[in-house]
């Protein structure tokens, strides 16, 4: 397949307002010419402003129900997104969330290693927890501190690490994930491409077959857990390798999850 069709998709809502234009900059330089960009907006009915902006932008724009909480809102829209998908057949949905910025080349590159699916290298949590956290992980290893105050000390900090996710075997036995850690994140990047058992949908590329087999889903058992984790481990139980490419890191100006009032 030379050139295959791909659709972009982007879920938004307008707490993301602050990235929008840069989002749709880096979009629109995108060195590829076979490619269609939706942007799917979950904003609640009260914030209908940024659906309008959207449209005047004349941005391909679509709305969903907000649902309960931004879990199920992001659930609505990935599933949205797959229904376009299959019913207008294109070859690939290219995923680019609204804080994060693609390079020109990253389709043509991701296209190149010929997987079904492929995750971006990327950074989530913020600048200003860095040190703090690097300070109470000295602190601990160094014998200052046991692991509970460690817990407390690190409560609510959001170190920058990469969004790549390993299976994780709770003390209950339940088999369950996590986010990568710090010291992780530094041995993963500019490792070329690498099997994991998820990545962050931020800047993911996934072939149709993969999208027509496993639909987008979420349910109240974790707060925290989006449609990410359970789409992958759908995959995981179905045998579906998932990959990363680790050389290039896509650049991401995330907000705090903390700022979102329905998380």
């Amino acid at each position: 397949m030379d050139n295959p069709r791909i659709l972009i998709v982007t879920p938004n809502y307008h707490g993301k307002d602050y990235s929008l234009m840069k989002h749709l900059g880096s979009i629109k330089k995108l060195d590829y010419d076979n490619y269609t960009h939706i942007m799917i907006d979950n904003s609640p009915d009260s914030e209908l402003w940024f659906f309008r902006k959207l449209k005047r932008l004349g941005i391909r724009a679509f709305r969903v129900a907000r649902g309960g909480n931004s879990r199920i809102a992001l659930n609505n829209a990935m599933n949205f997104a797959r229904d376009y998908m299959i019913e207008h057949k294109y070859d690939y949905m290219l995923v680019v969330e609204s804080d994060l910025f693609p390079r020109p080349d990253t389709i043509k590159r991701l296209l190149s290693y010929g997987k079904s699916i492929i995750g971006s290298f990327y950074l989530i949590g913020h600048a200003e927890d860095d040190e703090i956290y690097d300070q109470n992980t000295r602190m601990l290893r160094e014998g200052r501190i046991d692991y509970n105050t460690w817990l407390v000390l690190s409560k609510g900090l959001q170190p920058r690490r990469a969004c790549i996710f390993e299976l994780d075997r709770k003390k209950n036995g339940v088999l369950g994930t996590r986010n990568i850690g710090v010291d992780k994140t530094v041995e993963y990047y500019n490792n070329g491409l690498k099997q994991v058992h998820g990545t962050g949908l931020g800047c993911t590329l996934i072939r149709n077959d993969i999208i027509m087999r496993f639909p987008f889903w979420t349910d109240s058992r974790f707060g925290n857990k989006h449609h990410d984790v359970y789409f992958y481990m759908d995959l995981h139980n179905a045998g579906v390798k998932v990959w990363v490419d680790t050389d290039v890191m896509i650049e991401h100006q995330p907000s705090k999850w903390s700022l979102v009032e329905d998380m």
